[in-house]
């Protein structure tokens, strides 16, 4: 009876014990040195990340420094992690910032949203420039018909599986993606592997965002063998955001991370981060989708006219864009 008497006078304390072990998983982390921690995950996706051993560059990694040297006050942890484990750890409750995030239904019931901080061109297939013939009957004003070409079942094309393609594709895909002339990638290097494959002649075609495109096919001096093209189906230019977990040290962020945005995205050094890497001839195009999609032109009418475009080498003029 005794011992049953002390049970029941340390339960109210057991209890607290693990209601705070409960919370705890949850809560905003502190680090030693008693700031809130954010992780900023990064993953290989050039030119928007580039690894290389313990160095980190591209777009995306430049746009977390000019954040983390404008964000005093916390525990900045740098981590090479892939998406969808970021993804999951945000779930959790810990504060993960991710630069460039696509809104979703789903991840906007654990993400915190800024303002828009980057913009993607569309979608586009890529081919061997030896095989223009080939597909010459899909072609339509310089566009090329995705369902044209999995109708047909001659081309084969290569996917990268678990990739969200824009809504147009994704509407194609759903029919064809069991076909016998889809080809899907598993690797997380998969613009590498499809590359390989399309010179290969194992595929005969792939999908991919041209910045993507350009950078890899630049360091495998490919950019004259290959041609990219324009979807018939899709031209859907995707927006991104830097994304915070919704705890309250992430909407703090994100309310801090808007003022910085309102004064970075209409500077010229920040937009041509982006346009050096978009196929020269579509350069203005992608200036003006930026000033109507990311920026707002009447709170930033001094966004500029002329924007450098790609740097290509004199003796690789870039992949043709029709």
């Amino acid at each position: 009876m005794g011992r049953l008497s002390g049970w029941k006078a340390l339960m109210p304390a057991v209890l607290t014990c693990l209601l705070v072990l409960l919370f705890m998983g949850s809560a905003p982390a502190w680090g030693d040195s008693h700031k809130p921690v954010v992780h900023w995950p990064h993953f290989e996706w050039p030119p928007y990340y580039i690894i290389d051993g313990e160095t980190v560059s591209g777009v995306g990694f430049e746009i977390q420094e000019l954040l983390r040297a404008n964000l005093p006050g916390y525990d900045h942890r740098i981590i090479n992690s892939p998406p969808q484990r970021s993804l999951q750890q945000a779930k959790t409750g810990e504060t993960y910032c991710f630069t460039g995030a696509l809104r979703t239904p789903d991840r906007e019931r654990y993400l915190t949203y800024s303002i828009p901080c980057r913009l993607t061109e569309p979608q586009m297939l890529v081919i061997r420039k030896a095989d223009s013939k080939r597909f010459a009957p899909f072609m339509s004003n310089g566009t090329l018909s995705l369902a044209r070409i999995l109708a047909k079942q001659t081309l084969s094309l290569g996917l990268t599986r678990g990739f969200r393609y824009p809504k147009g594709v994704e509407a194609i895909l759903a029919d064809y993606k069991l076909s016998s002339n889809v080809e899907l990638v598993y690797r997380e290097n998969s613009m590498d592997v499809r590359l390989s494959l399309l010179m290969a002649n194992r595929i005969d075609c792939f999908l991919a965002l041209p910045a993507n495109l350009i950078y890899l096919a630049k360091q495998r001096h490919l950019l004259n063998r290959i041609e990219i093209y324009p979807l018939l189906e899709s031209n859907e230019y995707a927006v991104g955001y830097i994304a915070c977990t919704s705890n309250p040290v992430g909407e703090e962020l994100i309310g801090k991370i808007n003022k910085i945005l309102m004064r970075e995205v209409p500077r010229k050094e920040y937009l041509e981060q982006f346009t050096r890497w978009v196929v020269p001839s579509l350069v203005p195009g992608f200036t003006e989708r930026y000033r109507k999609l990311v920026i707002n032109r009447e709170t930033a009418p001094e966004i500029l006219d002329k924007v450098a475009p790609a740097q290509v080498s004199p003796s690789e003029s870039g992949p043709k864009a029709n």
